[in-house]
């Protein structure tokens, strides 16, 4: 089967009502808590009572439940992120239908907050540590490059971490670069995050992993400086400016010392043309590398 499969529809019998603490799931995952809600369905905490492993369970809403586009792309993102074997990548344990129809994914727990929330409170990163996340994020992506996967939606809210270990989350509006694979998307639709999506995926044009390279850039950028390098009151005139506005240098916008290495890659990453950035995220990883050595940075990954 391929990630691109969307499998048999679901039944068409009635949903039934969310999950609640102490609920045994499919006789093997014991819901905990209620983590949040996104547009496909509610995130839970959970443990596989066998296992005694703590997880994550994703469960689609139920009145997406029988929705063909929407159950394609509720087990796409499984699928997609089952095929990308990384430590920085959560990975995909489970998935399955439900006895009313609904898709129930279950991946592993990551329970020491997102990106978005650190910088909630510190606003920007010194340079070690954002070097260290960068690279996290970096090695993911090679990962799921090589296994032919653009995720499309690179934010910091898709960024988690255990402990300083970051990990790269939500795969469900990835594109399959595989000849053959069906998108799931027309043409010329745009989807994305607005302050982090790169110029092509404003303009609706085909996406690569250099999409993801430009959306790094952006979350490099964010952790140095504390700002995203393109900002406007309304979302037409934010992707206006990202179709035809140069990023601003990320030397104009920080505060402290950032080695010029650093500087010049952030910017090539953020080039309106994604010829002109680095060709894959192997490059930029080691790029990274050669500046956290000569930093005298620690890089976990080589202690």
């Amino acid at each position: 089967m391929s990630a691109d499969d969307t499998g048999p529809p679901p039944p068409s019998s009635p949903v039934s009502r969310d999950l609640r603490v102490g609920e045994l799931v499919q006789a093997r995952y014991r819901i905990d808590a209620q983590l949040g809600q996104g547009g496909m369905g509610r995130v839970y905490r959970a443990t596989h009572v066998g296992l005694q492993r703590p997880v994550v369970l994703k469960l689609l809403h139920p009145q997406l439940a029988l929705d063909d586009e929407s159950i394609a792309r509720f087990r796409r993102e499984a699928l997609l992120g089952a095929r990308i074997d990384s430590p920085h990548v959560v990975r995909v344990y489970d998935i399955e239908q439900l006895p009313d129809g609904r898709y129930l994914v279950a991946t592993e727990f990551a329970e020491d907050g997102t990106l978005r929330s650190r910088l909630a409170v510190t606003k920007s990163l010194s340079v070690p540590a954002a070097l260290r996340i960068a690279l996290d994020i970096g090695r993911g992506l090679v990962a799921a490059h090589g296994a032919g996967i653009v995720h499309r939606d690179l934010k910091p809210d898709n960024v988690v971490f255990q402990g300083e270990l970051a990990k790269i989350i939500d795969f469900g509006i990835a594109r399959l670069q595989e000849q053959g694979a069906a998108p799931l998307t027309a043409a010329g639709i745009v989807l994305g995050t607005p302050r982090y999506m790169a110029p092509e995926q404003v303009e609706g044009k085909e996406v690569t992993p250099r999409t993801d390279l430009y959306t790094f850039g952006v979350i490099l950028y964010e952790m140095l400086s504390g700002t995203v390098p393109h900002n406007a009151e309304s979302t037409p005139a934010l992707l206006c400016q990202k179709a035809f506005e140069p990023a601003p240098p990320l030397a104009t916008r920080v505060r402290g010392l950032v080695p010029a290495p650093l500087l010049e890659l952030v910017d090539r990453l953020l080039a309106i043309d994604p010829a002109t950035r680095p060709a894959s995220a192997a490059e930029v990883v080691a790029e990274l590398e050669a500046i956290t050595t000569a930093l005298g940075a620690t890089d976990p990954a080589r202690e």
